[in-house]
């Protein structure tokens, strides 16, 4: 399969509930997960050209398979040592292209912790991504592997940068995510009181929300 027919089969459906991948008849694509990833590093960095022609809709709804562990084991494939490391690096480094070409663009101010009527649809995704991502501190879940500390340095210094876009739905992702990534490390608290210090002028839900996420209490 084409990265173009990939692109097709991830995103180009109607917008439905169940959603189109739950049919236990759909013929899904065998893809080396070598590939896979470097498919998801295309589509990221290039998420302004590649994503144009789908809704917001289409958009929460792939996304959300790709990175949803519930929906697809797509993103098992940033775990996976057969993949070199520098490839699965380089997708979770693009990621932060996703952020800036795709969810700061597209998404809505609004917060979604606090379920705001109004949201567009792809904030949802957005909120949830480093919650759902199945790669959560891996240096601590899995320490005998000698590649856990550069993918966790990596999702950390992504989370970081996404914190220094002027969009409030990428704000509140990257500190959602950093929420739940504290409990393995204790020096996203400074992060986020520098991300604090630097942004006074935040409306005050996304301050306090930030308060609370530096230790972690967020669901």
């Amino acid at each position: 399969m084409t990265f173009t027919e990939w692109i097709a089969f991830i995103f180009d459906h109607p917008v439905t509930d169940p959603e189109w991948h739950w049919d236990i008849n759909v013929d899904w694509p065998e893809l080396d997960e070598s590939r896979l990833v470097s498919y998801l590093t295309l589509a990221f960095d290039c998420a302004d050209i590649v994503f144009q022609p789908f809704s917001d809709a289409q958009l929460n709804q792939g996304l959300n398979l790709l990175v949803s562990c519930s929906c697809s084991d797509t993103m098992h494939a940033l775990r996976n040592e057969a993949v070199s490391l520098d490839e699965r690096l380089a997708c979770i480094h693009a990621m932060e292209s996703l952020f800036r070409k795709c969810f700061a663009a597209r998404c809505s101010p609004h917060l979604s912790h606090l379920d705001e009527p109004g949201v567009n649809p792809l904030n949802s995704v957005c909120y949830m991504w480093w919650d759902v991502i199945p790669i959560h501190g891996l240096s601590y879940h899995m320490p005998h592997r000698s590649d856990s500390a550069s993918i966790d340095k990596a999702c950390l210094a992504v989370m970081k940068g996404i914190l220094e876009i002027d969009s409030v739905a990428c704000q509140e992702s990257a500190l959602h995510g950093l929420a739940h990534w504290s409990p393995y490390y204790p020096e996203i608290k400074q992060t986020v009181d520098e991300f604090l210090r630097q942004h006074r002028n935040l409306r005050r839900e996304l301050g306090r929300y930030a308060q609370r996420c530096r230790v972690g209490a967020v669901a």
